[in-house]
């Protein structure tokens, strides 16, 4: 409910924590892996956060098809705020 106030869904929330224990930037298959999701879920969860803001996809150029999805400053701030309240429970 808290994280409703500022549009995110707690997975989105977990997904935003995931990209910034990898470095801000990861594949959305490695995120599936972290997030133990299928792809075709993560993609769907990613197409909706890059609509919002709070990431980019990005191709890589050498040719290959590989994406690269990295947090943008709004998603940093929606973390922040995450775990400003409570939302994770860090051990």
């Amino acid at each position: 409910m808290e994280l409703a106030k500022y549009n995110v869904q707690p997975v989105q929330a977990y997904i935003l924590l995931i990209l910034q224990s990898l470095g801000g930037e990861t594949s959305p298959t490695e995120l599936a892996r972290y997030a133990y999701e299928d792809k075709s879920a993560i993609s769907d969860i990613l197409i909706r956060m890059e609509k919002q803001g709070l990431i980019t996809k990005t191709k890589e150029v050498n040719g290959n098809s590989r994406v690269k999805v990295k947090m943008t400053t709004k998603g940093e701030e929606s973390l922040r705020l995450s775990a400003e309240r409570g939302i994770f429970c860090v051990r």
